[in-house]
């Protein structure tokens, strides 16, 4: 299988851009801007994997499998934390400081990333998500389009809250 890894370095500038621009440009420290700090290494990080496992992917045979899958977990794991880290900072932004998620919001946020990592970091030994042939190449699991309705669940998330919440977000915040 040969990918297009173009994509995911001109992913890996941007991110670094991101991050140096946060790092250097941040005065105050707040709930909002440490949400958006631990989205912005999160997805540096998916980034770093993805590019890693496009390599070891490529070149399986040079790679062990019990590697191909370690990486290709921490890659999984990181790009599908992204959504739930997206919608965390957009309600700390509409929250007041004091005031923290309720019950049912920690619930509604934590369910679906945990079933995601449930599914990420059992699938060495389920092969729902992802899997390696006896000759050490990539296949796509039976279980994988969950992760893709996990994110769609995420979406869906966010624009019901925005709708809700559009008075207390910022014109900023909603572009």
């Amino acid at each position: 299988m040969r990918y297009i890894y173009h994509y995911d370095v001109a992913a890996f500038f941007i991110s670094i851009v991101i991050l140096f621009n946060l790092f250097v440009s941040q005065r105050i420290k707040t709930r909002v801007s440490k949400a958006f700090k631990v989205l912005a290494i999160d997805l540096f990080l998916a980034t770093i994997f993805d590019i890693i496992t496009i390599f070891t992917i490529s070149f399986y045979q040079l790679c062990p499998i019990w590697l191909n899958y370690l990486l290709n977990i921490l890659a999984l794991l990181t790009y599908n934390s992204l959504p739930a880290f997206y919608i965390i900072s957009i309600m700390y932004s509409s929250l007041p400081e004091e005031q923290d998620f309720t019950v049912v919001q920690k619930l509604f946020l934590a369910i679906p990333v945990c079933a995601a990592g449930f599914l990420i970091i059992t699938t060495p030994f389920t092969k729902a998500i992802i899997y390696f042939t006896a000759e050490g190449q990539y296949k796509i699991g039976s279980a994988f389009n969950t992760l893709i309705v996990i994110g769609f669940v995420y979406l869906i998330m966010v624009i019901v809250y925005g709708i809700l919440k559009r008075k207390t977000l910022r014109t900023e915040q909603t572009i």
